[in-house]
C-alpha cells in the first residue's frame, strides 16, 4: 500500500506537472503566435494596402484620359530629359 501511494504521489506531482506544464506552455506559445499574428503580420499587410490605397489616389488624379494632357507630360519629360542632358556637359 505504501508503495502504491509512493508512485501516486509520483504521478500525481511529476507526470501530472509534466503534462499540465506543457498544455500551459502550449496554451501560453499559441497566445503569443496569435498575438504576433495579429499585431505585426496584419499590421504590416495592412499598412501595406493602406499605402497603395493612399497613392492610388494621387495617380488616378495623374490619369485624366485626356490626350493632350499625357503629351504635355511628355513634353515636360523630355525637356526635363535635354535640360539635365545639356547641363551636365
Amino acid at each position: 500500500m505504501a508503495s502504491g501511494r509512493g508512485l501516486w504521489k509520483v504521478d500525481r506531482n511529476v507526470v501530472d506537472g509534466v503534462v499540465n506544464g506543457t498544455g500551459w506552455l502550449t496554451l501560453f506559445s499559441s497566445w503569443a503566435s496569435g498575438l504576433a499574428d495579429k499585431r505585426v503580420v496584419d499590421g504590416a499587410v495592412n499598412s501595406v494596402g493602406w499605402t497603395a490605397e493612399e497613392l492610388s489616389y494621387w495617380f488616378r488624379r495623374l490619369q485624366t484620359g485626356l490626350v493632350q494632357n499625357y503629351a504635355l507630360l511628355m513634353l515636360g519629360g523630355v525637356v526635363v530629359f535635354v535640360g539635365f542632358y545639356w547641363f551636365m556637359q
